[in-house]
């Protein structure tokens, strides 16, 4: 019987009309073409070409098989379109924004399995302070902790952000009332919302050490200095540091992915948001700070 390969032989012949034709389009030697039409013939018991000066030309039964040939062809060139296609509907270009906290402890740790999942993807991650309503033009998806005003832009919540007070491992625990009035917020020329914009008071005393960024301030503790208030999403991933107090909500307490309406059919969008989605399901505990292992690690504190 006629196997799969055997057709695309068949179909070979008919389109080169002769066997060094056929070979080279085949990408085989020519005996091997030779050889392959000797079999197939054997198997259905009579001649499928005739041999004329002309070259090869299909005999009636030959030519059915050919056209047989010839839809298969057809059949997965469609298919290979289409493969082509959806691998294509995933693949460019994405520009993500995130604040000094998130892009690295949240996008960073995602992206590379994103893209191993759509080697088509490509992403650029940015670390940026300013608001998604500021930044449109220059990034796709931007993740931010406030819903967007602008009618322009759609906003998807992602993730509750808590924080909570963390100092060298080792440290002893804070209690959980008036952390926030020895460790303080203060924000800067109007962009306080921002993670990335914070004046970090760590301890308390008359010369309290001061930064603008949560990276330095966890730095800082996790080099001896006093405790900080963080976010729970740094503070539970940063070496050296245990936390020291119950994590508790905070002004800046939400994560949203924002991004332009004409973009928001963009297959590779909507793509790498709903495993974006998916990520940040999968870190709920660490955005919520009740993961185990830290020196205050309450079983009930799981929000609903």
């Amino acid at each position: 019987m006629i196997d799969w390969d055997d057709y695309r032989y068949l179909l070979a012949i008919a389109r080169g009309r002769t066997l060094p034709a056929a070979s080279k389009e085949l990408g085989v030697a020519l005996s091997t073409v030779m050889r392959r039409l000797e079999k197939i013939e054997a198997s259905v018991g009579m001649a499928l070409f005739h041999k004329t000066p002309h070259g090869y030309t299909p005999t009636p039964i030959g030519q059915n098989l050919v056209e047989v040939a010839q839809r298969i062809a057809d059949q997965a060139a469609q298919a290979e379109t289409h493969l082509r296609d959806a691998a294509d509907r995933f693949s460019g270009l994405v520009r993500i924004s995130g604040s000094e906290v998130i892009a690295p402890f949240f996008l960073a740790r995602h992206l590379p399995a994103i893209r191993n999942e759509q080697p088509g993807l490509a992403f650029e991650l940015h670390v940026s302070h300013l608001s998604p309503s500021k930044t449109a033009a220059h990034f796709d998806l931007s993740f931010w902790p406030k819903c967007p005003s602008n009618q322009n832009l759609f906003g998807r919540k992602i993730a509750r952000l808590r924080w909570a007070c963390y100092g060298l491992i080792g440290a002893a625990p804070s209690p959980d009332q008036g952390v926030q009035e020895t460790i303080g917020l203060l924000g800067r020329d109007g962009v306080g919302e921002m993670m990335n914009q914070q004046e970090v008071t760590l301890g308390a005393g008359a010369h309290p050490m001061e930064t603008n960024s949560l990276l330095a301030a966890a730095a800082l503790a996790a080099a001896g200095g006093p405790p900080a208030f963080l976010p729970c999403i740094l503070g539970e991933r940063w070496g050296g540091l245990s936390r020291l107090s119950r994590p508790v909500d905070h002004h800046i307490g939400e994560l949203w992915a924002v991004y332009r309406k004409d973009l928001a059919r963009a297959p590779r969008l909507r793509f790498t948001l709903s495993r974006l989605l998916a990520a940040a399901k999968e870190d709920e505990a660490v955005f919520l700070g009740v993961t185990v292992g830290s020196a205050y690690t309450p079983c009930s504190d799981r929000l609903r």
